[in-house]
């Protein structure tokens, strides 16, 4: 209830301003290379959420995974770039919501629950392994954008960025926001 009543804040109530994306997933890049690198930054936001590394460091790790997954997009419509960075801003935020208001309560999803921020994670990284066709790849892919947008929005929490909310509500992503706030070296 709490995620769809976050999505009719984004469009009704706040009107937020929505960032150019494609929820089209027909030719998204499932490359080995590529599948590996996601989860490989599926990996990075778990170790940032759980404690195991600094938020920032997971967040540059999340930029430079996502950038080079972006770099290695040779698909049409640049779906690395304008499917998973909009399906993140779309139902990350809302998972973020969803995951705040069980805080607020005084429950929140242990990590260890399929339904956390680090189960949906985990899920994905399980779920490509035991998937036969390109539909169920595709499937589980969807589910990995609720929880790699939400895992972003803590570790900005976590790093103490007091802008990130106000930047997303203005159409910005997660990752447009990590990529002005932290700069790559070669």
């Amino acid at each position: 209830f709490i995620h769809e009543a976050f999505h009719r804040i984004q469009d009704y109530e706040e009107s937020w301003n929505y960032p150019p994306g494609d929820q089209n997933p027909d030719g998204y890049p499932l490359t080995e290379e590529l599948t590996g690198l996601a989860i490989l930054l599926g990996s990075a936001l778990i170790d940032g959420i759980t404690g195991k590394i600094p938020a920032e460091q997971a967040l540059k790790m999340y930029y430079a995974i996502r950038k080079e997954r972006i770099d290695k997009d040779t698909s049409s419509r640049k779906l690395i770039k304008n499917l998973d960075t909009f399906q993140e801003w779309l139902e990350g935020t809302a998972m973020y919501a969803e995951y705040q208001y069980t805080v607020v309560l005084g429950f929140p999803y242990p990590n260890s629950d399929p339904n956390s921020v680090v189960g949906r994670i985990n899920y994905f990284a399980s779920g490509i392994q035991g998937s036969d066709t390109r539909s169920d790849v595709i499937d589980v892919l969807a589910a990995r954008y609720y929880a790699t947008g939400a895992a972003v929005g803590l570790l900005l929490d976590k790093a103490g960025d007091q802008n990130w909310k106000e930047q997303i509500r203005q159409g910005k992503t997660f990752y447009d926001v990590v990529a002005a706030k932290y700069k790559l070296s070669n």
